[in-house]
């Protein structure tokens, strides 16, 4: 995401950008997203490599990517990184599923780790 960073410096005319860091526990994954209020500045048009490495480097940890100008204006780059194993006590989690309705047969509940300190299924 630093990449992100450096491309509003270099390509945008933006006066406001903000990093946002979600984890989310249903799901098991962290999110980071860039958002700027710019346009593309005049002649600082980039060869896209560094929008590659961003995608290349999220790949490389299982990770996924979307960016691209935004319909209210700015440009929005966000990054989403598996976390940890799903939560396995609800309906809506990948974990939380029946092996036959998820389509495996690994992932049940019995096999989620429990925290030692708190007894709770992770």
């Amino acid at each position: 995401m630093q990449e992100a960073l450096t491309n509003v410096e270099k390509h945008s005319t933006a006066t406001r950008v903000s990093v946002v860091v979600r984890l989310d526990d249903v799901a098991g994954f962290a999110e980071v997203e860039v958002v700027d209020d710019g346009r593309p500045r005049p002649g600082s048009s980039g060869s896209g490599l560094g929008q590659l490495g961003i995608r290349e480097r999220a790949a490389s940890h299982r990770g996924t990517v979307e960016l691209g100008p935004r319909p209210t204006g700015g440009y929005r780059v966000r990054a989403r990184y598996p976390w940890r194993e799903a939560a396995v006590d609800v309906p809506d989690s990948p974990l939380g599923l029946p092996p036959e309705a998820s389509g495996t047969t690994a992932g049940t509940a019995a096999d989620a780790p429990t925290d030692a300190a708190t007894g709770v299924t992770r």
